[in-house]
């Protein structure tokens, strides 16, 4: 059987290298700064993680600067929940519940860090989420509207 195939994480992505003022339009401030996340054997690494646009990127150090390409990239799209873990007594720790059923867990340095790091995801979340939404009604509305080109067409047949 073929493993189980992650669309919500990408390693090593490439974006794209045009941005446009949309992208920023009334965006949430960026966020940056270290956290641990847990790999897949369990074990917390610490990386360099920041929010922009519609990812959660990040770097295993924050040397890389801006624009470098980040070691992975969780779509914030694909966020559906953000939680502590109940089971365990340690605030520091954020779970994040993704649609394709992944979780994935980060680890701040102090509960009110980790705080921090919820808020502005879940604003990120609404930003982008309502952002999407905009586009998308945008270009229902181009592809309702007919072209300038076919309007004087119909209006030359008309006058004929």
């Amino acid at each position: 059987m073929p493993p189980k195939q992650r669309n919500t994480v990408s390693k090593r992505v490439q974006h794209r290298s045009s941005v446009t003022a949309t992208d920023f339009e009334l965006a949430p401030p960026p966020m940056s700064g270290r956290l641990q996340k847990k790999n897949r054997h369990n074990m917390w690494q610490k990386r360099y993680f920041e929010i922009s646009t519609h990812y959660l990127k990040y770097h295993k150090d924050e040397r890389a600067g801006p624009g470098a390409t980040p070691d992975g990239a969780v779509d914030i799209r694909a966020i559906r929940a953000f939680v502590p873990d109940s089971s365990v007594t340690d605030t520091r720790l954020l779970t994040l519940l993704m649609s394709d059923g992944e979780r994935y867990e980060l680890k701040a340095a102090t509960a009110a860090e980790r705080q921090k790091w919820a808020l502005s995801l879940e604003e990120r979340t609404r930003w982008v989420s309502n952002h999407d939404k905009e586009l998308e009604e945008k270009e229902a509305q181009s592809k309702e509207r007919p072209s300038l080109a076919r309007l004087r067409a119909a209006s030359d047949r008309i006058a004929r």
